[in-house]
């Protein structure tokens, strides 16, 4: 039987072991974390930034909690070309729920951004060679 036509030198990821989604899932998400809609494992996590002059604006704790805990109000912050932003929430969606949360994410105020982060998605990467072997010469 000739190998012309078939797929040789492909690899598969983690040598089939574990697929992306998995291993996404395995480590990208705390301990305990679930699905906030149905309590399954997460797939999705969405979270919520605010501009950090318009977050202490509407509420002046934030100045206080900076000088309290100086740390902890430096994990919530990031900084990006359009200035400095505020963590305000992260929720985490399985797949199955993952359009509806989608749908209420997209409902948040101007000030703020959402992040949505998904993951690798389903279409995998496909990597090997197709073409003349040496065997068929």
């Amino acid at each position: 039987m000739s190998k012309r036509g078939q797929i040789i030198h492909s690899k598969r990821f983690m040598d089939g072991r574990i697929t992306p989604e998995e291993l996404h899932q395995s480590m990208a998400f705390p301990i305990g974390a679930k699905c906030r809609l149905c309590g399954r494992p997460p797939m999705i996590a969405i979270r919520s930034y605010g501009e950090e002059a318009e977050m202490i604006k509407r509420d002046q704790n934030l100045r206080i909690f900076a000088t309290v805990d100086p740390e902890k109000y430096a994990s919530m912050l990031i900084k990006t070309k359009a200035g400095r932003f505020i963590r305000i929430g992260e929720v985490y969606a399985c797949s199955h729920c993952a359009p509806q949360a989608e749908r209420e994410a997209a409902h948040h105020p101007s000030w703020c951004f959402v992040d949505i982060d998904k993951g690798p998605g389903p279409d995998k990467i496909v990597s090997g060679y197709r073409g003349p072997s040496i065997l068929d010469q």
